[in-house]
């Protein structure tokens, strides 16, 4: 009967600490990580992030993305919507997304990664990228094309998230 006892308890234990950890939650940097690496193996497929919270102590940072995909830090174009410019997000010469607001904001991640001179042709987001062409995003505007100096470019735009 004893070992009985001890073995329900030792069950009892190793089931609520199981439910009592939290979940891992990925941060953004780790979304666009994630993103960068689908993106880089499926050239001209736009492809998208889950649901992402962001607070003003996240960030993604090219830099960061670079050590870890392999891909240079100049083939690696972050940019926000015009409608998250409006709520305090900032990209930082294409290398750096910042937010800045009091509550977190769920926004999601569109990228897509070609050769450069296809991402700089007039129909390339109308024909390959229905979610970066419906967000408001100006590739002239965006010093995206300035800012890859590489062959392939990857870019990863942040849009705002529907609730």
């Amino acid at each position: 009967m004893k070992k009985i006892v001890i073995i329900f308890g030792l069950i009892t234990i190793i089931v609520l600490s199981g439910c009592l950890m939290p979940a891992y939650i990925p941060s953004p940097e780790k979304h666009a990580e994630n993103l960068l690496q689908e993106v880089d193996t499926s050239i001209f497929q736009e492809k998208f992030s889950s649901r992402i919270d962001f607070t003003k102590e996240d960030k993604i940072d090219a830099e960061n993305l670079s050590a870890v995909t392999g891909l240079a830090k100049n083939q690696i174009c972050l940019n926000i919507s015009d409608e998250l410019k409006e709520n305090g997000f900032e990209a930082k010469n294409n290398g750096l997304i910042t937010y800045s607001g009091e509550t977190p904001i769920k926004v999601k991640i569109a990228g897509i990664c070609a050769a450069k001179n296809n991402i700089l042709e007039k129909d390339f987001f109308q024909n390959y990228t229905p979610l970066i062409e419906n967000s408001s995003f100006n590739l002239a505007e965006s010093g995206c094309s300035e800012y890859c100096t590489y062959e392939k470019c990857c870019i990863l735009l942040l849009i705002k998230a529907d609730e």
